[in-house]
């Protein structure tokens, strides 16, 4: 065994020219990733994550070590796991009473990247210890980056793994797991009997270990059939007496959306409650199912700009979404309360482009995109809300012909009965774009048949004091042909990123959350309802009666529903 920090050394040595991250260092960064999401998903906190408690054995394989701190995962209303560990590889959450989590777990794994890429502990550039606790929490400051010219590709998605890994707010980290996955994925670019060994070290079955490891990395597009998503275990039950229903915030076709407060935590979320008879008589078994998997597909990542899940549950007469809540209303709201400009409307467009993008990258077509399904969070930032119309498998080339939407926002090829594809979320991109640079509609009629016929038929009117770079991306995204329509060809939303209406955004400043949003809204209290639909909020928080009693094959229906996220409360 010897300390990692002297493998590092030999490594570093042997950087090939063009400053590309050497491939055994990618691989490395796989292996402590995965032991410590290994550790999470046994319910554990290491505690004590650095480069000087990872040894390497004799075939170069890590080891994570140095359990000392380690505990079992605190409740968010724990303070028993506040101030331990090396200081420089601390949360910025540790110095204002938060107490250790699976997420500054994470947070110190970035700081290891750090140590990997540069040779440096984090912050070599402030000598002192204070210093650096003053510039984390008053200046948000991260280790400097290097410089642009030392960047390989496989260092820069690299580092953006680690840029993942340590926003300020811990709910904005992605979990060990995802970045595990995209570590390996950037291996899988190098075989490692490829790799130039070092100091004689390694062993006859090391190769052929790694080589295993690397073939089993390399990403593959999975078949619609296959599609499986790995659900973390309970760790307690959730269920109807753990929560206070205080408001209705909103009604949709499949139930109703309610304000509710979790007693233990006292805790704010959005609980969708859909009763099981409504979906077995109208046929909607595996689209809850499918709710659930498109929910747990975000929760791999934690993706900032998309609705995260706390729990689902089921009773003996309905089933229960619990989701975070969103209190700053939808953006139909707000463009109804005031006009957006066009640079509050970029704003908002960026953040919903890298939540379709997501969706798309994980074989998802959301369906249902309308200002009404974009929700605001109190310090300004878009949450996409509502995946009851969402279809799984829909990778590139795939197809699906469900007629399905709201009659505004659907694409031509859906209302001329053709097969689609994801484009059509580019379509209804298109439409909201419309929306929000000009508060209207780019279709419309005096009902749906006429605004159907107007989808077909007729062309968008734009006004001559719309900015050209505006009008020219609405224009490319409402184009009727799916094949010619921005995004929708293979490069997806690559394609839109690429348009000169964005041509000064920093894709990576949008995900991190480092642009300073528009607007906030506002509430008077963690209770105030007033940015949701008074239609709704003023009803009584009640569940209305059920009609029949559910034999034993139905309820088999909903075998294995129940799920809770690793971050609620044990």
């Amino acid at each position: 065994m010897e300390p990692w920090s002297n493998i590092l050394a030999a490594i570093l040595k042997r950087i090939v020219s063009d400053f590309q991250v050497h491939p055994i260092l990618i691989w490395k960064l796989c292996e402590i990733a995965d032991a410590v999401g290994y550790l999470h998903e046994n319910n554990i906190v290491h505690g004590d994550i650095k480069g000087s408690n990872v040894l390497v054995d004799d075939d170069i394989h890590c080891l994570l070590c140095d359990f000392g701190l380690s505990k079992a995962a605190p409740s968010r209303t724990s303070t028993g796991m506040q101030g331990v560990g090396a200081l420089r590889w601390q949360s910025p959450e540790l110095w204002t009473g938060g107490a250790k989590s699976f997420s500054s777990d994470t947070y110190a794994f970035a700081m290891t990247i750090v140590e990997v890429l540069t040779g440096e502990v984090p912050f070599s550039n402030i000598e002192n210890d204070t210093a650096v606790i003053v510039a984390v929490l008053q200046n948000d400051e991260r280790p400097p980056k290097l410089p642009e010219s030392l960047f390989g590709v496989s260092y820069k998605s690299t580092w953006e793994v680690a840029d993942a890994c340590w926003p300020k707010k811990p709910a904005d980290r992605i979990s060990m797991n995802f970045a595990f996955q995209r570590l390996k994925t950037q291996a899988s670019d190098y075989p490692p009997e490829e790799a130039p060994k070092v100091d004689g070290a390694e062993s006859s079955g090391h190769a052929q270990q790694e080589k295993a490891l690397y073939d089993s990395a390399r990403p593959s597009q999975p078949l619609p059939q296959q599609q499986q998503v790995q659900e973390s275990q309970s760790r307690r039950k959730v269920g109807l007496e753990d929560f206070h229903f205080l408001a209705v915030l909103g009604k949709g076709n499949l139930g109703k959306v309610m304000l509710a407060e979790e007693k233990k935590t006292n805790s704010w979320y959005a609980i969708k409650v859909v009763k099981k008879e409504f979906i077995i008589d109208n046929d909607q078994v595996e689209g809850t199912r499918s709710t659930k998997r498109v929910f747990l597909a975000i929760a791999r990542e934690h993706h900032p700009f998309l609705l995260g899940l706390h729990s689902c549950f089921q009773t003996e007469t309905r089933v229960y979404f619990v989701m975070e809540y969103v209190g700053g209303g939808d953006l139909m709201l707000h463009i109804q309360r005031k006009q957006f400009s066009i640079g509050q409307a970029k704003f908002y467009a960026q953040e919903v482009l890298l939540a379709l993008e997501y969706f798309h990258s994980q074989g998802i077509v959301y369906r249902d995109l309308k200002l009404d399904h974009i929700l605001l969070t109190l310090d300004g930032h878009v949450k996409v809300a509502d995946y009851g119309l969402c279809k799984e498998g829909m990778w590139h080339g795939c197809t699906t012909g469900t007629f399905c939407g709201t009659a505004e926002f659907m694409a031509p090829e859906i209302l001329t009965e053709q097969k689609y594809g994801r484009a059509v979320d580019w379509w209804a991109f298109g439409v909201i774009l419309y929306q929000m640079f000009l508060g209207q509609s780019p279709f419309r009629g005096d009902d749906e048949d006429e605004v159907f016929d107007a989808i077909i038929e007729d062309e968008p009117l734009y006004p001559i004091t719309m900015p050209r770079d505006a009008m020219s991306i609405v224009q490319k995204l409402l184009i009727r042909d799916p094949n010619r329509r921005l995004g929708g060809g293979e490069g997806d939303a690559e394609e839109i990123k690429r348009h000169r209406f964005f041509k000064d955004t920093n894709w990576g400043d949008v995900l991190n959350k480092r642009i300073p949003p528009p607007y906030f809204p506002t509430v008077t209290s963690t209770t105030d309802t007033s940015n949701f639909d008074a239609e709704f909020t003023r009803q009584l928080p009640t569940f209305t009666p059920v009609h029949r009693r559910l034999s034993a094959q139905d309820q088999a229906e909903f075998q294995d529903f129940d799920w809770v996220a690793d971050w609620a409360d044990t």
